[in-house]
């Protein structure tokens, strides 16, 4: 549980936890093949618009996660799957806010206000820390015991 998880298995814990693999999806992100075994994973993430992959066009899917990309990646699977969280606390500001990468603020203060996510302790957040197996998997958790379906008209 303490060691980190890469890119590549956090996506399948996400993809699987909310029905979202798509055998017939497709990727070229530069650095996923068709013959990895992850590729199903990262090619339905992409195709939900869970993932966008990075600048340079790879995605780094062996990879360790950082914390931010864990909320956002977490943030945009229930936002492809139909679902939103339910919020229990109000919105909070980490002392090292202003590290969290602007793409990532949203997701971080969803998840927090969600109670999904919390510090690492001194009210710092640590955005681009590693994340665990045992983080991963209590997001994952809370993220399922947190949402409700929305309905899709």
């Amino acid at each position: 549980p303490d060691e980190y998880v890469t890119r590549e298995q956090y996506l399948k814990m996400l993809i699987l936890a909310y029905d979202l693999l798509d055998d017939g999806a497709q990727v070229s992100f530069t650095d996923v093949s068709p013959n990895d075994w992850s590729y199903p994973y990262i090619a339905s993430a992409a195709k939900h618009g869970i993932v966008k992959g990075l600048p340079d066009g790879s995605f780094k899917r062996t990879g360790n996660i950082t914390r931010q990309d864990m909320a956002v990646m977490a943030c945009r699977t229930l936002e492809a799957a139909g679902y939103q969280l339910r919020f229990y606390r109000e919105s909070h500001n980490f002392v090292d806010a202003s590290d969290i990468s602007d793409y990532a603020v949203e997701s971080v203060e969803a998840l927090w206000r969600a109670a999904v996510l919390n510090g690492t302790g001194d009210n710092m957040f640590e955005p681009a820390s590693y994340a665990t197996r045992a983080m991963a998997a209590k997001i994952i958790y809370e993220i399922l015991m947190n949402c409700e379906r929305m309905d899709k008209r």
